[in-house]
């Protein structure tokens, strides 16, 4: 399923292996964070293991971090991860933030996806 939101903001949410794969493509910013959110409480399983894909992600606001905290302390009981490769801005972020010790960050899809099966 995907869903286009405010400043072209693409979210994806497919099943993968029995787990959830989330990709954000562009930005997640203060303005779209909020939209983004609604989509996920609406979307998500909470009894399926979680993948959100950040490799396309080019900027996340600290709305968008809140976002991703949230979903991520909600699945956590049942399997989640990030993917951000390194050397990325938006990996920055996160390591900045703190997210790579509060979850496990992969640098691609399918070592995540394996991880979480």
């Amino acid at each position: 399923m995907k869903m286009q939101h405010k400043r072209r903001l693409i979210v994806e949410i497919q099943q993968v292996s029995g787990a959830q794969l989330i990709r954000f493509d562009r930005r997640v910013d203060s303005i779209n964070a909020r939209t983004l959110e609604s989509h996920l409480e609406a979307s998500l399983d909470l009894r399926t293991p979680t993948v959100v894909s950040l490799q396309t992600t080019e900027y996340v606001s600290s709305a968008a971090l809140r976002v991703i905290l949230t979903t991520g302390k909600k699945l956590a009981p049942v399997g989640f991860a990030l993917v951000c490769p390194e050397g990325t801005y938006v990996h920055e972020i996160l390591v900045t933030a703190g997210f790579t010790g509060l979850f496990k960050v992969y640098p691609d899809e399918t070592t995540a996806l394996r991880a979480l099966s």
